[in-house]
């Protein structure tokens, strides 16, 4: 190469040093577009041009992210101030070419100082410092400046106006021309009152969450499913028996801490949720890191991003002393159930022994018929007709007995739990006036029937005719002394309810009696003719068929009144 082409090529590269330190990559990429005519530079230029390139499209798009930065600002800057001032944030512009500072009137308010007495400057930002917190905040921000830590801290400020020293905490970030040279910072400052406030109250909520957990023995868990890591809150921990130091399994999903026969249960719940995004709640025995056994109810609620499950986080709670109650309770239960058994079993034998005279008179008759009408056949051996027609009168008496004898057979029955079915009611009636006719008749009473519905219910079938036969026998008894006696029983279908009236000839019960009348052991009748547990029984029995039985207060008579829920069905065979 001649000495004018290396002269030329000199003037070249000092032209694009110079426009790189100028930053004019506009004219830089207008420059170079020949080739060296020596080859030896040709590496040298075509690496100055690509980078020329990669520095001019680095400037662009950082214009244009600050362009669309300061467009979304603009666009609705109404919302955005009402937000900043809200908040009582201060925002605040450094122009570190001019050394300039640019505050909002929330900066003002922050800094107890009138616009009028603010020069502006950076050096009246550092002199408002507390000598205290002066040194460090300087240092930071220098420090921002040259690339290193953002500025990102907390100093103190004394208010010109009143003296008072406040805490402010700042954010900024730095605005670099394409050379990485700090042109501007923008920041934020935070009366950091609020802040500690917040943070107080977040502790104290904290403390409140935690405090609330141990009493009621609950904690929280995390499993990530991307990382595979299981995180516990403290009061899990406490309920796993485990210390702070403990690190689960990764992808654990608690089969280590079920027994063997529940983990299958609860390892189909976590498959769901992970595989389904399907929450599950459920209870089982826990057996925790010191062996003991306890009962824990466990939730997991699925967290979802794009459609898949990646974390799934839930409650975890010991409720071992719930169970505890529930077992007591449960225990209670089926000792009142049982003696709710007994009762009815003894009332139905008090019945049973009320009605035993009656019942041996109903039978008896028949039976005499019976006996009378074998021994006369002989005489009618030659008499078809009159023969036919005293078989016809045996048979007769016999399926008299036979019903009598059938009815005393199923109301005997006994059983240790209820049998529910569905059951025509009236029916259920007409089996108690079998039991309680006897009684009347031997009392001059009257009992008359109306049932105006086959409707079924669901009840027991022996327990809902002990209702019956206690309700009848106590109106017989009652009615025994009047000269006027009769005992009336009517069924009708009210809506979707079954009404059944049970009325006696006697006159309306008194207010001071209404009161007692389902107390147990009350009783209006003489000594050893009463045990006072009927009506309690008949209540009691009805509260299970959740029915309910009120005395009719506007009825001129003593008038009971029975409301069931009617049922749908056929009815079921016993």
């Amino acid at each position: 190469m001649s000495g004018a082409g290396k002269k030329t090529q000199s003037v070249a590269v000092g032209e694009i040093v110079a426009l790189l330190s100028q930053l004019k990559y506009g004219k830089l990429t207008g420059q170079i577009t020949n080739q060296p005519s020596d080859e030896s530079l040709k590496p040298i230029v075509d690496a100055v041009n690509a980078l020329a390139q990669h520095l001019l499209a680095q400037a662009q798009a950082q214009a244009q992210a600050q362009a669309q930065a300061q467009a979304q600002l603009q666009s609705d800057p109404n919302d955005v101030r009402f937000i900043v001032d809200s908040l009582g944030i201060g925002i605040w512009k450094w122009n570190l070419d001019t050394n300039e500072l640019d505050w909002d009137k929330n900066m003002y308010r922050l800094y107890g100082c009138d616009p009028k007495d603010f020069t502006g400057a950076y050096d009246a930002w550092e002199s408002a410092l507390s000598t205290e917190t002066r040194a460090k905040a300087v240092e930071e921000i220098s420090v921002a400046v040259k690339g290193g830590e953002p500025f990102n801290t907390t100093f103190q400020v004394v208010q010109k106006n009143t003296g008072r020293v406040q805490e402010i905490r700042t954010t900024a970030f730095l605005i670099r021309d394409a050379c990485g040279r700090a042109i501007k910072m923008w920041g934020i400052n935070l009366d950091r009152s609020i802040e500690a406030q917040l943070e107080n109250e977040l502790k104290c909520s904290t403390k409140f969450l935690e405090q609330t957990g141990a009493l009621a023995k609950v904690g929280g868990w995390e499993l990530d499913l991307k990382s595979g890591q299981v995180h516990m809150t403290k009061q899990t921990q406490i309920l796993h028996e485990i210390d702070e130091n403990y690190v689960p399994p990764k992808y654990s999903t608690g089969g280590e801490w079920y027994p063997p026969e529940v983990w299958p249960t609860v390892q189909a719940a976590v498959n769901k949720a992970i595989e389904h995004g399907t929450p599950y709640d459920l209870e089982a025995p826990f057996i925790t890191a010191k062996m003991r056994k306890i009962w824990v109810r466990a939730q997991g609620f699925p967290v979802m991003e794009g459609g898949k499950v990646v974390k799934l986080q839930g409650t975890f709670q010991d409720i071992s002393d719930r169970k505890k109650s529930e077992e007591i309770l449960k225990r209670a239960m089926e000792d009142v159930e049982r003696e709710r058994i007994k009762a009815i079993r003894n009332a139905k034998l008090a019945s049973l022994g009320e009605m035993s005279a009656g019942i041996a008179h109903e039978i008896n008759n028949p039976l005499t018929i019976i006996y009378g009408t074998v021994r006369a056949l002989p005489k009618f051996v030659n008499n078809p007709e009159q023969l036919a027609a005293k078989i016809e009168k045996i048979q007769s008496a016999s399926e008299r007995i036979a019903k009598i004898v059938s009815s005393l057979r199923k109301f005997s029955r006994t059983s240790d739990k209820s049998d529910y079915k569905l059951h025509s009611l009236s029916d259920i009636i007409k089996e108690a006036i079998v039991l309680t006719d006897a009684k009347a008749q031997s009392h001059s009473t009257k009992i008359e029937v109306d049932c105006q519905s086959e409707c079924l219910v669901l009840c027991d079938e022996i327990e809902m005719e002990q209702v019956f036969v206690n309700l009848i026998n106590n109106a017989v008894d009652a009615v025994n002394l009047l000269s006027e006696k009769w005992v009336r029983l009517q069924l009708n279908e009210v809506g979707g309810r079954v009404v059944i009236r049970i009325r006696d000839s006697g006159p309306r019960i008194g207010p001071e009696i209404q009161q007692k009348l389902f107390q147990p052991f009350f009783t209006t009748k003489p000594v050893g003719k009463g045990t006072g547990l009927g009506l309690s029984i008949v209540k009691g029995i009805l509260d299970e068929h959740h029915a309910t039985i009120e005395l009719v207060a506007d009825d001129p008579h003593t008038c009971f009144e029975i409301c069931l829920s009617k049922a749908e069905g056929k009815k079921d065979e016993a």
